[in-house]
């Protein structure tokens, strides 16, 4: 049976106790072992299932959850699942993922469809997904390393990126947070740039009802002069 690797991320501690999500595969990519998984290769899994079990490294023996895939036809294959706090393992990987000890996810499959490349590099595509794994080392590292260039660059920007606050947080709340931080000040700064256009003057009420009864007035004796004039050439 195949691996491949990914990385997960952790949902708001807010969040139902012992969920996650995360990106389990991604396409393209050629992963530490010589693999490339590629668009649709989970179809036919799919088409006839998409709860799987969540082991910890692969062991079968110690399962600590299960997961729901929820996107296949994106860059990744995006899933939610919930680790097993009843299972002693699973309580244990749910606290060391919460601590940004450990980040890794990794595939196990069974390949059906695949060709080696004149480098000799596997691209997979179709087979089997048998499970999914929390792991120590993920073989397939590129969202981890684009996780942290973004996180390092977010930094530099962010006049956020020194509150105390953050300091308890892993890399990827770090990163959640200070993202969530700009979008929020774009947004303000967006209100208040609308709220800063010119706007007409608005006369007090009073004001304005007297304005109204004077033109009233105007246009009653403007129209009393038409009549007296009228009566006037009628006398002549």
């Amino acid at each position: 049976m195949g691996r491949s690797e990914y990385t997960i991320q952790v949902k708001a501690l807010t969040d139902t106790e012992g969920a996650f999500n995360g990106d389990l595969s991604v396409y393209g990519n050629i992963d530490d072992v010589g693999d490339v998984v590629e668009p649709g290769f989970f179809d036919s899994t799919l088409a006839v299932k998409t709860r799987f079990p969540l082991l910890w490294q692969h062991d079968p023996t110690q399962p600590i959850g299960s997961f729901d895939v929820v996107s296949a036809d994106g860059p990744t294959l995006r899933i939610d699942g919930k680790f097993n706090l009843n299972v002693g393992r699973g309580k244990e990987a749910y606290a060391l993922l919460k601590a940004g000890d450990i980040d890794g996810l990794s595939i196990g499959y069974v390949a059906t469809d695949y060709k080696y490349d004149s480098d000799g590099i596997r691209h997979l595509y179709d087979g089997e997904l048998m499970e999914g794994s929390l792991v120590t080392f993920p073989a397939n590292r590129l969202a981890r390393a684009q996780a942290k260039q973004r996180l390092l660059n977010m930094e530099k920007k962010s006049r956020y990126a020194g509150c105390k606050f953050l300091e308890k947080m892993t890399e990827e709340e770090r990163l959640a947070a200070l993202e969530e931080l700009e979008a929020l000040d774009k947004s303000a700064k967006a209100d208040e740039e609308a709220t800063d256009e010119p706007e007409e003057p608005i006369e007090a009420e009073d004001e304005k009802a007297k304005k109204e009864q004077v033109e009233d007035i105007d246009e009653l004796l403007e129209a009393i002069k038409e009549c007296t004039d009228e009566l006037d050439r009628l006398k002549e």
